[in-house]
């Protein structure tokens, strides 16, 4: 599910917002978000290098993030406490001078890539219709074909922490591919190792920025189930377990993880 300005973190936007503010040479929107305590900082991260999404074509990139409890907002009337039920999250977007620029004035892209995986089938479970068993070396694979989510950012100062920690995981909350229309459910994307790159050019600042590609593959039906010819009812993607010492538990192969700090 998707909530205001396309977030999946769930929010509201406040009466009021956004305010924006047009100059010859510049352009600022402030949007003010209100959301559950405990969210605030899952809902800052998705706001984390994104463009102003009412009037994408000006580009007006984040710039700043302010969280506040939501009894210190003038008109609030809960009870001011040390314990707090809601948070008001305010993003300050900013087009100006100042603002940087790939080619272009790309700030990120997105597509969609065919794939496929190519499935082991347990060959003890087939015979040939008219002869014996088959052997180890006759049952086909089981092509399985799917898309590729592509992602690039540009003009990042640095690269984030999480393009490295997260190869080999899946995403532990719907993700949303905000040009392209496209939500992902949770488990269904795989991150892959990324590419990162510089271009250098004659007369080059000391401070480049740095791209980032990002290919996740999706896969409908999660990336923690699997094939199982000897499901109950016929053939069908299943969740294996294993012992941990004292019970059965679901095995994950593929770590759930938060990708809002790509």
């Amino acid at each position: 599910m998707t909530y205001a300005y396309g977030l999946t973190t769930e929010c509201t936007e406040m009466d009021g917002s956004p305010v924006e503010q047009s100059a010859e040479d510049s352009f600022r929107a402030t949007v003010t978000l209100r959301c559950a305590w405990d969210d605030r900082y899952n809902l800052a991260a998705e706001l984390v290098d994104t463009i102003y999404a009412r009037l994408p074509v000006i580009g007006a990139r984040q710039k700043s993030i302010s969280i506040v409890p939501f009894t210190h907002v003038d008109g609030a009337t809960e009870v001011l406490s040390a314990s707090y039920e809601c948070a008001v999250v305010t993003v300050e977007y900013v087009r100006d001078k100042d603002t940087p620029d790939e080619d272009g004035g790309e700030l990120f892209s997105e597509s969609l890539e065919p794939s496929t995986e190519n499935l082991p089938i347990t060959w003890e479970k087939f015979k040939w219709k008219n002869g014996p068993p088959i052997s180890a070396g006759e049952v086909p694979g089981m092509p399985f074909p799917s898309m590729d989510y592509m992602l690039t950012k540009y003009n990042l100062n640095s690269i984030p922490a999480a393009a490295l920690t997260l190869v080999g995981c899946c995403n532990d909350t719907a993700v949303l591919a905000k040009t392209l229309g496209q939500t992902f459910p949770t488990q269904t994307l795989l991150f892959h190792p990324p590419t990162l790159q510089r271009k250098v050019s004659i007369g080059s600042e000391s401070s480049l920025k740095w791209t980032a590609n990002y290919r996740f593959t999706f896969k409908p039906q999660g990336w923690n189930k699997f094939w199982n010819v000897s499901k109950a009812g016929g053939p069908g993607w299943d969740t294996l377990q294993v012992w941990n010492g004292s019970a059965f538990v679901d095995y994950d192969q593929y770590p759930p993880a938060s990708f809002s700090g790509l």
